[in-house]
């Protein structure tokens, strides 16, 4: 767990949308994968617009450049 506060605007925000844990999961190891990010920040709120849960993944600009 991280010990300092981090400020999501600061963060690049790789994945998002509607998807169920079985999705979710597949995302983070794909990004893994690929990425190979120092952290991830994983977000997952109810979103009625899309009736479901809103899952968003994030990592550090430099993680995402990195592999561009």
């Amino acid at each position: 767990m991280l010990k300092k506060k981090i400020n999501l605007e600061k963060l690049v925000d790789c994945v998002g949308g509607k998807m169920t844990l079985d999705q979710l999961s597949e995302e983070v190891r794909n990004l893994y994968q690929h990425r190979n990010p120092e952290y991830t920040i994983i977000t997952i709120e109810r979103d009625d617009t899309i009736k479901g849960m809103r899952c968003t993944l994030y990592i550090k600009p430099e993680d995402f450049k990195k592999y561009r």
